[in-house]
């Protein structure tokens, strides 16, 4: 029997293959004709059926294989949402540490400030303690020489 080949856009979905190409249908000719060429009613209703269960049995096949392709999208997209709204979390947190990191920064900086303003007052402090041990010294030397001076005159030299 001669048969007749349909072109991928008759038979599109159903007739698609999982190799990724497309599997073209024959279709007996006398059946494709509908004409009466010698064969009985019978032989045609049961070639008609035969193909007829092929393609509901390609057709039910590749709407489970969609199906699943759609469940596995699915869970992916929710996959990828857990995910973000992970990260979002993450974000946010890095953002609040960034945020006290810049709080500990800025009274970082103000300690410094008040060290160095400290450590200025402990070098006057020093140098105004010298000066003082410096002139007490001073004072006491003159007093010692004027006492020294003073003894001198009474005692007369011999």
């Amino acid at each position: 029997p001669r048969s007749v080949v349909l072109g991928p856009r008759e038979f599109r979905s159903p007739w698609h293959s999982s190799r990724g190409g497309f599997v073209c249908a024959r279709v007996p000719l006398h059946l494709a004709a509908m004409g009466d060429s010698g064969h009985d009613e019978e032989e045609k209703a049961g070639l008609l059926a035969n193909t007829q269960e092929a393609i509901y049995g390609r057709l039910h096949g590749s709407s489970r294989r969609l199906d699943a392709t759609r469940r596995a999208a699915i869970e992916s997209e929710e996959i990828g949402l857990n995910v973000m709204s992970e990260l979002q979390g993450q974000r946010e947190g890095i953002l609040r540490s960034k945020a006290h990191l810049h709080d500990v920064d800025d009274n970082l900086g103000l300690s410094r400030k008040v060290l160095q303003t400290l450590g200025i007052r402990v070098q006057a402090n020093q140098l105004m303690l010298m000066l003082i041990a410096a002139l007490l010294t001073v004072a006491n030397i003159v007093v010692v020489y004027s006492k020294m001076q003073k003894l001198a005159a009474y005692i007369p030299f011999r």
